[in-house]
Order: C-alpha cells, then structure tokens, then sequence
C-alpha cells in the first residue's frame, strides 16, 4: 500500500494531450495507482457531465471536482457533494458589464448552458462546454426572474482575433478586482467565477471529508487554475510544459503531457520506481 492517499490530477495538458487524446501508459498507470489504495481524484474546469465521462474512460469511480473547484460530484452517481454558487447579484454584475462592452457571454447554472445570443452553431458550444443550450431572452433579467438560480460561472468566449491577446482578462480583472475570480483557461474563453472557487479549496474540502492530512496528498497540473491544488497537496507537481511560475511553485516537475508524465509521477512517487508494474498493466 501507497504512502500517498490522494492523487489529485488536472485533466487537459496532464492526463489528457492534444485532441484529448489519453495515453495507454496514463491509464496503467492510474489503474496501478488504484491498486495501491489510492483515490485517484480529477480536478478538471470541465462541467460534470462531460468530466464523468472522462473518469469512466479512465476507470475511475472517485469523486470528481468540476468547474475549477466549484463543484465536486460522486463519480458513479453524479452526486453534487459540495458546491460554491456564485451570487446572483456578482453574475448579473459581470453579464451587464460584458454585454455594455459586445462580450459573448455563456451561464453555467442549475446544470445547464444558458445563452442569449449564438454568434456559433450549437454544437460549437456543446463540444467546448460539454453541455446542452438553454437559450433565454436575457441572461440578466433570466436571473433576476429566477429563471436561473445556482450559478457556477460565467464565460467570455473570445473571438478568433482575440485568442492571442490579454487585453480582455485585464480588463475584467480591472473592473472587478478582487470581487470576481478572472481565470484564461483555453485560448477560447476566459472564466469568471466567485474568488473563493479553487481546485485547492475543492481538493483541502475532499481530503478533509476523508480524514486525509495534505503531507498525503499528491496533486499535478500544467495551468493557473491548478497552482492552488500544486501549492496545497503535501507534493505538488507540474507538467513539463507548464509556465515557468507553475514550475517554480511545484515540488517536483514531470515529463510534459506528450512524455507521459502522469505515469512518471505514478512510478516514482507511489510505485516507488517500479515501472515493471506499469509494463504488466500495458501487456495484460
């Protein structure tokens, strides 16, 4: 048996690469993982639907934290277990303030995407936020109605001319400041959430449900939205690919995404070295 009890892992550019493609070697290596007692936990931006699908593709059962840490659900049932709403009267703030500036703004609420202007063909927004549209007159006057009651975030998503460049994260953090939690997740679309939504705080809420100290948590990520989880677990990890500041703020850095480095972790921290392992999972 594992020393570690939680390993906790960002989804896109750690256990998933590109064209959300996950490795066999990952998946040994999650199994393996599971097979010395420990709960494998995702942590992903992702909604919770689409993250459970995620999880069953990987073999995993344990509870998922979904939207950044503004939700965590039961990975069999799709149980919300915890949830941090965003208050209404901060949403409305945010669509008003967006919509006076031409912003394209999605809800996630009440496990739905609503949306009051489609500048795409549905299925754009399906395939990204990996839920159905519910579409409304006005996303602020739908919560005001309360049409819309628990809010999860807000989403800006950005134009082609506007993917590579960081005026528009600045300038919501600029009008928000420390109100409203401002997070470039993907080249698409910016998130907006309350400042208190985190993986960390998500991942701290898990391990205490469970009696887990931190000192036996291991988280991993590649992005922002993963630092507080890297910061928190007794040891945290970075993807070879990741900023340099998540690097720096990381106890050890794995192999990129590309390189398998999920399965790196696994070997050296929780097989201790014992690859034979991961090499009898990929042949059984």
């Amino acid at each position: 048996m594992s020393d570690w009890r939680i390993l906790a892992l960002d989804l896109d550019g750690t256990v998933m690469g590109d064209g959300e493609s996950i490795s066999p070697a990952v998946v040994a290596a999650l199994q393996a993982a599971r097979a010395r007692g420990v709960r494998v936990v995702l942590a992903t931006g992702r909604a919770d639907r689409l993250a459970r699908k995620y999880a069953a593709r990987l073999g995993l059962r344990d509870p998922i934290i979904c939207y950044h840490g503004g939700m965590i659900v039961d990975g069999e049932t799709g149980e919300v277990l915890y949830e941090a709403i965003m208050p209404s009267e901060l949403a409305v703030a945010a669509i008003r303030w967006g919509r006076q500036r031409g912003r394209h703004l999605l809800l996630f609420a009440d496990g739905k995407l609503w949306i009051d202007e489609l500048r795409y063909p549905p299925s754009v927004y399906e395939h990204w936020m990996g839920l159905p549209l519910h579409e409304v007159d006005a996303l602020d006057a739908a919560l005001e109605a309360c049409q819309v009651c628990r809010v999860l975030k807000v989403i800006d998503f950005l134009s082609d001319a506007e993917k590579d460049t960081p005026s528009v994260i600045l300038e919501w953090r600029e009008a928000f400041g420390d109100r409203l939690l401002a997070m470039r997740t993907h080249p698409l679309f910016i998130e907006l959430t309350s400042p208190e939504v985190s993986k960390g705080h998500a991942l701290a809420w898990l391990a205490a449900r469970w009696g887990t100290p931190r000192a036996q948590v291991i988280a991993v990520g590649d992005a922002e939205n993963d630092l507080s989880m890297i910061e928190w677990a007794g040891l945290g990890v970075a993807m070879g690919q990741a900023p340099a500041h998540i690097r720096a703020a990381a106890d050890w850095v794995a192999p990129s995404v590309a390189e398998d480095g999920v399965a790196a972790v696994v070997a050296r921290f929780i097989l201790n070295g014992d690859s034979n392992v991961l090499r009898d999972e990929l042949s059984a």
